[in-house]
């Protein structure tokens, strides 16, 4: 067991299991936009709690973050594009996929968990882990 939480400790914070990093910041940090969306519109303190939470839990430097969030309005890939890409980076572990599903959900907390996020991260949360039950 302490080998798995090690595992996802690597995966979360310092992405070197993953084969491309960046992409996987992007999917991460873009699906969290999709949950969460008044990210753009936060005021400066919420911004920076933003800002907190995906540097402490999707590796993502103020840099990176800055570019995922300009090329949003670019981005062409669906919901269920973005979690079958995560889904499949996580190696398909249920256990990585709830760990995931954790830090999409500390976002909806932070934004306020407003209803609308809450079901948008309820639909989501289902396509992740549709296939274990």
């Amino acid at each position: 067991m302490p080998e798995q939480l090690n595992k996802i400790c690597d995966l979360i914070n310092n992405k070197e299991s993953i084969i491309d990093e960046k992409k996987f910041k992007f999917a991460s940090a873009t699906l969290v936009c999709d949950v969460v969306h008044n990210i753009m519109d936060a005021n400066q303190e919420q911004q920076q709690k933003y800002c907190q939470l995906f540097q402490d839990r999707l590796n993502l430097n103020l840099e990176e973050l800055d570019e995922i969030k300009s090329s949003l309005n670019t981005d062409r890939s669906s919901v269920n594009e973005k979690i079958n890409y995560i889904k499949k980076e996580l190696n398909y572990s249920k256990y990585e996929i709830m760990e995931f599903l954790k830090i999409l959900n500390r976002f909806v907390i932070l934004s306020g968990c407003n209803k609308e996020s809450y079901e948008e991260f309820e639909l989501i949360r289902d396509k992740f882990v549709e296939e274990f039950y």
